[in-house]
């Protein structure tokens, strides 16, 4: 698949919004660079490693957002995307589930 600028740019913001969301604190998700929250098994720099094995999954599924007229297939087409980001979420993290979610909602 060839990615577009504009695809790129959307996995740029992605990844920009992964990597905010991780810095601040109080932080959403909990895990700061000073807090691991509630969070035993996970801390900033497992959000950094995950993080950014996701960049091109979601510029994958931008892309195909923004190719497909009909949006009901969209998500058929981007659900192995899916399945492989989350793959690669677990192999950089050493199978701690960091953001699951967010390859959902923002792929």
């Amino acid at each position: 698949m060839v990615l577009s600028k504009e695809a790129m740019i959307i996995a740029e913001l992605s990844l920009r919004s992964m990597l905010f969301e991780a810095s601040s604190f109080p932080s959403p998700g909990l895990v700061s660079p000073v807090s691991n929250g509630a969070h035993d098994d996970m801390d900033f720099f497992t959000f950094l490693k995950s993080s950014t094995v996701l960049v091109f999954p979601m510029a994958f599924c931008a892309q195909i957002g923004m190719d497909e007229d009909d949006v009901q297939l969209i998500l058929p087409k981007i659900r192995n995307i899916g399945i492989d980001a989350e793959q690669k979420m677990f192999e950089a993290t050493s199978g701690i589930n960091t953001q699951k979610g967010l390859i959902f909602l923002e792929g």
